[in-house]
């Protein structure tokens, strides 16, 4: 077991710091598909509000359950507040992570005593990605911390230890499904090196059953009947192609995203470090990982850069890796400070920037005490009530685009607000009469299609635009 220095102590205080002031979304998922189940089950959000996700019974429970249950903490203790109860989810994502980054790169052996420890230590998307309470975040770290039971086995490990993995490689699945792909990959990898046997499959099965009657435990608990989230989750996105409607990439997508989101500098040197990895280290089990991982999501037509992040710390680590595999010279010390320096700039930069986007803490605390005014910014249109959990998501700006079809709603008039209907391929924001409409994210809740003048039949083609009277 590794012991912690000031370095890693810092680290901790970092991740801290940012599961503290990142009160924004990296993704609206995590409040459309994790906080608003929580706020369903809480009494708050009406079921007919919910999105099409949860009609479809296709989301996992699991994260749901651990916000109800930090809420009901909460309001036992008195210090009840919903930005209280997200914050909770990413310290525990935050702490997490942490514990189990360290535990890797002790793992990798990486030196402490050298810069590529300090570019581990303070590489800066890393705080901005894992301490979201997300099923990439949480599901990555899941898989890591089994992998690390895994490898760093000496011997003969006890029966537990592979329940265990199993057990925190099955809850990894069910959170985020596409965690299937390195896990069936490592099992493969296994077997055609012959480093694993038929008892520790087994273990790793009952593992994994284990989990699964967890999951249909608290399935049962947020739908209401017993249902498998996997099924589902395969029928809406590859049978009923849904997955698609969100929008089609090109296969290259991952490599131009990372390159351009990492900062190009960073993110195509991370990219050298993979390839030269790969070429140094063909068998590596971590080779084997980050390019299935890649590859798999590279075929699937709907790309989100989100959907890499539980490969983040490997595709940093195999850099790392590389580079202290090459032979010391000056154009090698030059290049590592400079790649740590363009890091440590970038690290607070990062931070900062999200602390200051739409529902900071800093807002919050400053202008009110309550925390409904501020929760429910401008009118939400898939929310009309100012209630508990209702939220208005981080929109993406754009200057101007062409109305393809408009529906006013006439019968929501008397909230305060007016509500159109329009295609979602319109981008953000649009404009009619002079007047700028925000677009929202989320797909329109079967209440209100049932209600709207013209049958839509397939909600998440359409999407909310609203502006308020």
């Amino acid at each position: 077991m590794y012991s912690l220095n000031k370095l890693d102590k810092t680290l901790y205080f970092i991740y801290l710091l940012s599961a503290i002031v990142a009160f924004w979304y990296w993704h609206v998922d995590e409040h459309y598909q994790i906080i608003e189940f929580a706020s369903y089950k809480l009494g708050h959000t009406p079921v007919e509000n919910l999105a099409w996700e949860f009609q479809s019974q296709m989301r996992s429970a699991i994260l749901p359950f651990i916000a109800f249950i930090i809420s009901k903490f909460t309001r036992m203790t008195s210090c009840f507040h919903p930005y209280l109860v997200g914050a909770i989810c990413r310290v525990l994502s935050a702490l997490f992570f942490a514990y189990v980054y360290l535990r890797l790169i002790a793992h990798l052996q990486i030196k402490k005593t050298g810069i590529s420890y300090k570019i581990a230590i303070f590489f800066w998307i890393l705080p901005t990605v894992m301490v979201r309470f997300s099923p990439e975040s949480i599901g990555g770290s899941l898989f890591i911390l089994g992998f690390l039971i895994m490898e760093e086995s000496k011997g003969v490990k006890s029966k537990l230890d592979y329940l265990l993995v199993g057990l925190l490689w099955g809850l990894a699945f069910y959170i985020r499904m596409h965690i299937a792909i390195l896990i069936g990959v490592f099992i493969i990898y296994k077997l055609i090196y012959r480093t694993i046997t038929f008892n520790t499959l087994a273990a790793l099965f009952i593992g994994f059953l284990l989990s699964t009657s967890i999951e249909i435990v608290l399935s049962y608990w947020l739908y209401g009947m017993a249902v498998w989230s996997p099924y589902n989750y395969f029928f809406e996105n590859v049978i009923q192609n849904k997955a698609s409607h969100f929008g089609i990439m090109p296969w290259y997508y991952y490599f131009t995203e990372t390159s351009k989101n990492l900062f190009y500098p960073i993110g195509i040197l991370l990219w050298m470090g993979a390839g030269y990895f790969t070429v140094r280290f063909p068998k590596n089990i971590l080779t084997w990982l980050f390019w299935s991982f890649i590859l798999s999501h590279s075929l699937i037509g709907h790309k989100e850069y989100r959907f890499l992040f539980p490969i983040f710390p490997f595709f940093i680590l195999m850099f790392v890796k590389s580079f202290e595999t090459l032979t010391d010279s000056s154009w090698k010390k030059v290049l590592l400070k400079s790649f740590l320096i363009l890091n440590l700039v970038l690290l607070p930069s990062c931070i900062l920037i999200q602390s200051f986007k739409p529902l900071n803490w800093i807002k919050l605390y400053s202008l009110s005490n309550n925390y409904r005014i501020i929760y429910s910014n401008s009118p939400n249109p898939y929310a009309l009530s100012p209630s508990f959990y209702h939220v208005r998501p981080y929109f993406w700006k754009h200057p101007s685009c062409q109305v393809i079809e408009l529906r006013e709603l006439d019968f929501l008039k008397d909230k305060d607000v007016s509500i159109y209907i329009s295609s979602k391929y319109l981008g953000n924001q649009i404009r009619i009469n002079n007047k700028m409409l925000t677009k929202s994210f989320q797909t329109i809740p079967e209440s209100i299609n049932k209600k709207l003048p013209v049958s839509i039949t397939n909600t998440i083609d359409y999407l909310y635009v609203y502006q308020k009277l």
